[in-house]
């Protein structure tokens, strides 16, 4: 078995952090390995962006309410409602609080 030295945390979170606009590869960077995925997570759920109509809000709330360990890390939450309206929410709430 060939084993891969330890890398500091703060070396792979710094890595993650220059890469906080590019979420193709914070993607890849949550699926690389359990190190990077806290750190990816914090990047990629920081600003949702979600359709305000009925069907892809109601199925953000319920993949919220699958997810409760990730509530507390959508701090901006956008919902567009047409091409050229947008309107932008600011999630505030302990990471148990109900959407």
């Amino acid at each position: 078995m060939h084993r891969h030295p330890h890398k500091p945390q703060e070396i792979i979170d710094a890595i993650v952090d220059c890469l906080s606009y590019d979420r193709r590869a914070l993607s890849a960077c949550a699926l690389t390995s359990r190190a990077f995925l806290p750190a990816s997570r914090q990047h990629l759920f920081k600003g949702v962006v979600v359709d305000g109509s009925c069907r892809p809000f109601d199925e953000f709330l319920l993949f919220l309410q699958d997810a409760p360990h990730l509530r507390h890390l959508v701090h901006d939450l956008y919902l567009t409602a047409r091409p050229a309206m947008t309107f932008a929410f600011t999630v505030y709430g302990s990471p148990g609080a109900s959407l």
